[in-house]
């Protein structure tokens, strides 16, 4: 069994060949507005963090969450949804009844 591994292993590393990298170009590289991005990113990570998590948790408690209009959006699994239907508004799956 040790024998059969040490066939299986040597045999992958012999058929790895080695990967080779694209050449860079750097008149193509670094288009402005992904350079703005990767400054701009980390400004709009901690803005979010710092000032619009907690401003968002703030508003959703007790007396707040109606001065502000809070909805809770939590999914509720144990309901199955419907789809609505103009033609047949209860949701359920119309059978083809022929006479």
């Amino acid at each position: 069994m040790r024998l059969m591994l040490i066939a299986v292993v040597s045999s992958l590393l012999l058929v790895a060949s080695t990967a080779a990298s694209d050449d860079y170009e750097p008149h193509s590289a670094g288009h402005p507005l992904r350079i703005a991005a990767y400054v701009l990113h980390p400004v709009g990570v901690a803005l979010d963090y710092l000032i619009f998590r907690p401003t968002h948790w703030i508003g959703s408690l007790g007396p707040l969450k109606a001065i502000f209009g809070h909805k809770d959006e939590t999914p509720r699994i144990s309901e199955p949804t419907r789809l609505s239907n103009p033609r047949n508004p209860d949701g359920t799956r119309e059978t083809s009844q022929t006479p």
